[in-house]
């Protein structure tokens, strides 16, 4: 995609080919570092981060369907199986290597929250935890695939801190509403 802009941008300077300046064939385009901010900047504006959210239905959870579900008991069990997340995402100075690791931990967190049977009650905020997890997971692992996508892992780290804070904020709800 991007050398398919550049090469646009050459064609449209010079779409019959090189010129000849002291007998040497040369391209009358940009400057090559002009030319590469400019694609980066039109990459920002046109490219939407969206696509690595998906949005969680409340039939995609197992719901525990009992009478009176401990909310006790359930609160410790998704306490256990959130914190090695929030404890990383909490992290203000991460590094491309700690990216990876993320993308672990949150699959781990994934895997187990989809084995908690959760309290119908708590149903909705439990979806878009999940929701808010998995988008900072695809963030996470867009970044860590800086080496192969550099402008995806650029879109995708831009978004992080928005992610993060909105997860901190959902995450906040749940336990508010665990603790009452």
């Amino acid at each position: 995609m991007l050398s398919e802009t550049f090469e646009k941008q050459v064609l449209d300077k010079k779409p019959n080919g090189p010129l000849l300046l002291n007998g040497v064939p040369s391209i009358n385009a940009k400057d090559p570092k002009a030319l590469i901010d400019q694609v980066v900047q039109q990459e920002l504006e046109n490219t939407d981060v969206s696509s690595l959210r998906r949005a969680v239905s409340v039939t995609e959870l197992k719901l525990d369907t009992s009478q009176n579900p401990s909310l006790a008991d359930f609160r410790n069990e998704f306490v256990t199986a959130v914190t090695p997340f929030f404890s990383l995402t909490t992290n203000q100075d991460p590094t491309s290597t700690t990216f990876a690791s993320f993308t672990t931990v949150a699959d781990q967190t994934l895997a187990a929250l989809k084995n908690l049977a959760i309290p119908s009650s708590l149903a909705t905020l439990m979806a878009k935890e999940i929701e808010l997890i998995t988008y900072n997971r695809n963030i996470f692992a867009a970044v860590a695939n800086a080496g192969s996508d550099p402008l995806h892992a650029m879109l995708a780290f831009k978004a992080w801190e928005s992610a993060r804070q909105e997860f901190e904020k959902a995450h906040l709800a749940l336990m508010t509403k665990l603790s009452s």
